[in-house]
């Protein structure tokens, strides 16, 4: 998981082929290192999960989020060049977050076209609590996917969350 997140794919691929780890193991709320690889828009990683390994990208923890809500999260979608740290719970950033573009923007946005076009991932579905994709791009600040759900697949902020929210 820790390896996963952070991009380390040559890690990722010992401790699968070497040690036997499952490419699909569920950590604590059943993440899986996949989710954690998308969620910091670690491209290489994500796909070597999947394509060598058959980690599978349409798994749902225990909370409902899909590898759609992850990659919504990302705090590298935000604006600026840090935020590859801390948890998602911390990924929104501070009002007025600089214009600078993440260094991994332009692999956040791959993954989702990946995500969505190979496999399917649903980036409608809501989770538990009744959040969409949507709602977690706008919770975060991330620019990047929520320029993809509502510009590339017309996604139109519609939908209340279990607390009476909208995305925006």
């Amino acid at each position: 998981h820790w390896a996963a997140r952070n991009g380390h794919t040559a890690v990722c691929e010992a401790l699968v082929s070497v040690y036997g780890a499952e490419a699909d193991a569920k950590a604590h709320g059943d993440v899986t290192p996949l989710q954690l690889a998308v969620w910091q828009a670690h491209e290489e990683t994500a796909r070597h999960l999947v394509e060598a390994h058959g980690a599978d990208p349409r798994v749902v923890n225990a909370f409902g989020c899909s590898t759609a809500h992850w990659v919504a999260l990302s705090p590298c979608g935000n604006g600026g060049t840090g935020g590859s740290g801390g948890s998602p719970a911390g990924a929104a950033g501070a009002a007025g977050a600089s214009t600078e573009v993440h260094p991994r923007a332009a692999a956040l946005r791959r993954l989702c076209d990946w995500l969505r076009g190979s496999f399917g991932v649903d980036f409608v579905a809501a989770n538990h609590t009744g959040q969409t994709p949507l709602h977690k791009a706008a919770y975060a600040r991330n620019r990047v996917v929520c320029e993809f759900l509502v510009e590339s697949l017309g996604i139109v902020d519609d939908l209340v969350d279990n607390s009476g929210d909208f995305a925006s």
